[in-house]
């Protein structure tokens, strides 16, 4: 198996994940009657957040549909990714599905973390702390699973 393939698209499968999370607070802000002032899909730093992966800016508030959409996305991203990985043939097909899941267990287990740290920017942090818990726990069952298939995998 060549294994520096899943490394070197790591990054690029990152930034592509980014694009799914902001344009899932862009649908969810439209699908809440708001209009799309701008959207950066780029590291960059803003005002009111800091430094950020990306952005996406709307006419009038934010409310929990909005903040919380990426993450049930990210949830059905893994599900797709770990139905995939076990019915996947190739070490490497399997490999660059193992590397694409990455991306929304990272993405949940940073907003999750963040949210229990404290940091006020994140997208969790910004709601009710309940909303962080189901999504602990869906995290904690995902890298569970994964982690299984992972070693069944190797074994």
């Amino acid at each position: 198996m060549i294994w520096w393939i899943p490394l070197a698209l790591l990054v690029p499968l990152f930034f592509l994940w980014v694009i799914v999370h902001e344009g899932s607070h862009a649908l969810a802000a439209l699908a809440s009657g708001r209009k799309i002032t701008s959207v950066k899909l780029w590291p960059h730093v803003e005002p009111d957040l800091g430094f950020v992966f990306g952005s996406v800016r709307f006419t009038g508030q934010n409310n929990t549909f909005i903040l919380v959409t990426p993450y049930f996305v990210d949830v059905l991203g893994a599900a797709a990714l770990l139905i995939s990985f076990a019915l996947a043939d190739g070490d490497l097909v399997r490999s660059l599905l193992a590397t694409a899941a990455c991306a929304p267990i990272v993405n949940t287990a940073v907003a999750v973390q963040a949210r229990f740290r404290g940091n006020e920017r994140s997208d969790l942090a910004r709601v009710h702390w309940g909303w962080a818990i189901p999504f602990l726990y869906l995290l904690i069952a995902y890298a569970a699973t994964f982690g299984v298939l992972i070693v069944g995998w190797m074994l």
